[in-house]
């Protein structure tokens, strides 16, 4: 959840500014919390951890990493 967080507030350009980036990071938890509540009890892929620290953007991370129909058996390339 902190590394989708990260990577919006980058993409919002938030990062220069600490103020804001704080207001929006509990906005953004708050938000995102809600989302977080479907994926208890589901198993992420084995490439998942990996993938989310090497994540340039919160649709990568979202998408490519944690794209929880992926077949686990095939390796992410990260």
């Amino acid at each position: 959840l902190d590394r989708t967080i990260d990577l919006e507030l980058d993409a919002m350009g938030y990062h220069h500014d600490p103020v804001l980036a704080a207001l929006n990071r509990k906005q953004l938890r708050e938000t995102l919390k809600v989302n977080l509540q479907s994926c208890i009890g589901r198993k992420a892929p084995r490439h998942g951890l990996r993938c989310v620290r090497g994540a340039q953007s919160s649709g990568e991370l979202t998408h490519d990493c944690l794209a929880l129909d992926r077949d686990e058996r095939t390796e992410h390339p990260r």
